[in-house]
This record gives C-alpha cells, sequence and structure tokens, in this order.
C-alpha cells in the first residue's frame, strides 16, 4: 500500500518535476531521465504586451543571482545590491519582479528602472526593465533600501511593523497572497524558475546577540559576515531566513535518528518567547512559554517519522521549525516551516510535496495542498480507506493567481 500511494503521487505531480530529494548513486539514471523528461517539456511563457511600448514584455530564465544585504541593527535598515544573470528567448522588455520600492537599477551596465506592469487580464502585476534587450545573455543590477520589520497589507501595501520591539528581520512568505514568495524582498521569477543563488549578509557594528537561522548552506556564519549559498533547483518559494535576537527566541537544537536513512537530521526548533494569546496572568504566560518548546519537539519528531514511513527518508540534512506560539496554520519552506504546533504534521509533508517534488510549471498549488490534506487525514485516520471522505477539501491560491 505504501508503495502503491507513494507512486500514484509521484504520477500526480507529473514525471517532468524536480527534486530536491537525496538520492543513492544506483537511482541516479532514473533522475537523469526525470532530468531529461523536464527539459522536453520546459515551456516559454509567452509575452506580455506592455501598453504604449513598441516591444513586448519577456519572461527571463535565471541563470545565477548574487544578493548583497547589509543589515543595519540599530537603525532597522537593509541595503540590498542584486546581480542576477539571466538569459532570454527573445527581444523584449525584460520581466522580473520585486514588489519593494528600487533606487538604482543598470542593465548589461547602462541606467535603467523597474516598472511594475499588469499581467494579462490583471490576474497579477510583476514589473519589467525599462530597456529593450535582444535574445540571449544579459546581467541587470538592481540596488535598494527598506526598513524591516515589513508588513505586507492587501494588495501588497508595505509598511514598518512599530508595534513590536523585536529586532528580527523574518523572510516570511505567504501562498495565500498575490506576490507572496520571495519578490516580497528580493528580485526574482515567476515560481517555475530554479535557478542557484549566494546570499551575503554584512551586519553593521552592534552590541545585540543576534543569530541567523537558514536552510541554505552556510559558508560563512559570523557575527559580521554571513554567507549562504542555495542550489540549483532553488526557487522563489524556497528560502527560509530569518535574523532576530537570541533573547527573544527559546531556541532548542535536537537531532533525529532516520531508521531508514541511518542519517541524523538536523533540527533546529525556535519560538519567541512573547505570548500573544489573550492572557494577562503572567504566571500562566511564562509556564505555556516554558513548556511549548518541548511540546514542539515532540510533535516534530513524530512527524518525522510518520512522513519516513510513508515516503522514505527525509529529503534534506536539516529541519528549521520556528514556532508559532498560537493559533493553528502556518507556511512551509524547503526543510523548513514557519507554524503553529497544530500544523507541523501538514507543513512537514511539504518538505515532500510542493518544496521537494514541485509541480511542473509552479502554477499549480493546489495541486501539493490536496495532496497534502489527504495525507494528513490518511495519517490521522491510521492509514485507512479514507478515498470516500467528503472532508477532504481547502480552498487554495486565494488571491495568488499565476500567469501562464
Amino acid at each position: 500500500m505504501k508503495k502503491n500511494l507513494f507512486f500514484i503521487l509521484m504520477i500526480s505531480f507529473s514525471l517532468a518535476s524536480k527534486s530536491n530529494i537525496d538520492c543513492e548513486k544506483n537511482e541516479s539514471k532514473e533522475l537523469e531521465k526525470i532530468d531529461e523528461l523536464d527539459k522536453s517539456v520546459k515551456k516559454v511563457l509567452p509575452p506580455v504586451v506592455i501598453a504604449n511600448k513598441e516591444a513586448p514584455g519577456v519572461f527571463v530564465d535565471i541563470q545565477h543571482a548574487r544578493y548583497i544585504m547589509n543589515v543595519d541593527i540599530d537603525r532597522k535598515k537593509v541595503k540590498v545590491k542584486a546581480i542576477i544573470d539571466f538569459k532570454t528567448e527573445q527581444d523584449g522588455y525584460p520581466i522580473v519582479d520585486l514588489v519593494l520600492p528600487t533606487a538604482r537599477v543598470k542593465i548589461n551596465k547602462r541606467d535603467s528602472d523597474l516598472i511594475e506592469t499588469n499581467l494579462p487580464q490583471d490576474i497579477s502585476k510583476m514589473k519589467y526593465i525599462d530597456s529593450i534587450v535582444s535574445a540571449g545573455k544579459h546581467q541587470v543590477v538592481i540596488e535598494y533600501e527598506y526598513d524591516y520589520p515589513l508588513i505586507y497589507l492587501s494588495g501588497n501595501e508595505i509598511q514598518k511593523d512599530i508595534k513590536t520591539n523585536q529586532n528580527e528581520l523574518f523572510f516570511g512568505l505567504s501562498d495565500l497572497n498575490d506576490r507572496g514568495y520571495l519578490e516580497r524582498y528580493l528580485p526574482t521569477n515567476i515560481e517555475n524558475d530554479e535557478y542557484s543563488y549566494d546570499l551575503k549578509i554584512k551586519f553593521n557594528k552592534n552590541k545585540k546577540d543576534m543569530f541567523v537561522v537558514s536552510n541554505g548552506v552556510f559558508k560563512k556564519n559570523g557575527r559580521r559576515k554571513v554567507k549562504l549559498k542555495f542550489n540549483e533547483f532553488s526557487n522563489s518559494s524556497s528560502i527560509f531566513l530569518n535574523i532576530a535576537e537570541k533573547k527573544d527566541y527559546f531556541i532548542q537544537d535536537t537531532v533525529y535518528q532516520s531508521d531508514i536513512s541511518k542519517k541524523k537530521i538536523s533540527i533546529k526548533i525556535y519560538i519567541s518567547k512573547k505570548y500573544s494569546a489573550k492572557e494577562k496572568d503572567e504566571e500562566v504566560i511564562k509556564e505555556m512559554d516554558e513548556k511549548l518548546p518541548e511540546s514542539f519537539q515532540k510533535e516534530v519528531l513524530e512527524s518525522i517519522k510518520k512522513c519516513e514511513e510513508l515516503f522514505g527518508p527525509w529529503p534534506g540534512e536539516k529541519l528549521i521549525v520556528k514556532g508559532r506560539n498560537s493559533g493553528t496554520g502556518g507556511m512551509e519552506y524547503a526543510m523548513a516551516t514557519d507554524a503553529a504546533l497544530p500544523a507541523i504534521q501538514h507543513e512537514l509533508l511539504h518538505s515532500y510535496f510542493g518544496r521537494g517534488i514541485k509541480n511542473t510549471d509552479g502554477n499549480s498549488g493546489w495541486l501539493d495542498e490536496a495532496s497534502v490534506v489527504w495525507l494528513e487525514e490518511y495519517i490521522e485516520n491510521k492509514h485507512q480507506n479514507i478515498s470516500g471522505n467528503d472532508k477532504n477539501s481547502r480552498l487554495v491560491d486565494l488571491g495568488a493567481p499565476l500567469y501562464l
């Protein structure tokens, strides 16, 4: 039954999808076949008509990106410089996206600008570089700055969070809002474009005891400089990045020993000390806060075990859990989650489906959500047949259409 279930889900996601899941050497030939299939079905998105322009907007294929962030901890400001190498299949205005306003843009070392435009049928918005380029390889440099922490309101209206006393920079993504992925913080492409990127973070001199949590590979992790690398399977919904003060969090590191792969998976669980429920008794709040890390650890370890029993070894070398101390929701990232306790199982399943095995075109969020909701019910009902259960329904992609 386990093998059949996995096979059915793999077919549902399409043979053309890529995977972040670690594979043994004897599976390399199968991966090569999948990669060839992926190349054979790769779509070139149609151009976008831009009002009052003599050429269309053309979607790009990002080859590599370098992001440099200068973070002023004391003033809560970030200066960003993004260097993006991309190629286009035809002449036109290159389309990239960044919700934040920009200060300077250079395309192939020439001054330009980023202009917002509507996509067909007004289903969403993106930005294009205001310079016509020919088909081929190009480089764009984008510079801007912003205050943090940010709050994204409806319609992507941005404002600084002035209510919090915490000094925290978090790349909080959302799959229920239009333009809710990496484009909120860094220039990027639509979700189906996978590319490698390097992230360099520089901090000003400060006395605060900060920590950086990310699902990227740490090439350097110092007090003043951090270097991260994300592999070629990364996209705009993959990255997890959080910079915060240690004093504001319960931080718990643990290890999961896989019975299947025999590997040790390093797990970081951290939860805000500021309890947000409507509780006035400080002793009660303290007791609830102190119990949370233990509760999260128990749930995380049990959830990974259930995942491995159904689908095999955990897809990565580590897991990050930013625990929400109230509510029931969460958000998935590649081998990471920002979630309340009741949502842990659901979000960890996404490291297999949605952030591990991806939809081929990045335009079918309902597919991985439907699979994960069904699997969640399957696990909770002790692997009984639930195919006839009409409770397995959920609205997804609300207000978050993608252009294809």
